[in-house]
């Protein structure tokens, strides 16, 4: 199954959409992070792009409007972005927001279907490192 991520504003401006590819009906807050942060890096790296618009700013970026600036020889690490998202998830760097309610626990656990709607609502610029 696809799911689609809005990342949004406070305001509820939509910044970025991300899909995913889900393997399972159920899965958590931390299992969703991780699965983007990787998908997120593997396509940066594939790619060689010079700007990046991922969850957390990876070392070396220039944060820009619609994400950060990166040398495109530059390549990112998924296990280190994977720490710096849920440590700013932690400290509310972001918050998920599953059918519109927002959810505080990593390890909540998300009955995935067609019509499930979840965004990243970014309050505060997610700094890496």
């Amino acid at each position: 199954m696809r799911i689609i991520i809005h990342d949004e504003t406070q305001s509820g401006c939509i910044l970025n959409q991300v899909k995913l590819k889900v393997s399972k009906n159920c899965i958590t807050i931390k299992e969703l992070i991780k699965l983007r942060i990787f998908q997120e890096a593997e396509e940066f790296n594939a790619r060689r792009s010079s700007h990046y618009r991922g969850l957390v700013r990876p070392d070396h970026a220039v944060p820009m409007l619609s994400g950060f600036q990166l040398d495109p020889s530059y390549r990112i690490d998924p296990q280190k972005q994977y720490y710096v998202a849920m440590d700013a998830f932690k400290r509310q760097g972001f918050y998920v927001l599953v059918d519109e309610e927002r959810i505080e626990d990593p390890d909540y656990a998300i009955a995935v279907r067609s019509c499930t709607r979840i965004s990243f609502l970014k309050l505060v610029p997610v700094i890496g490192g």
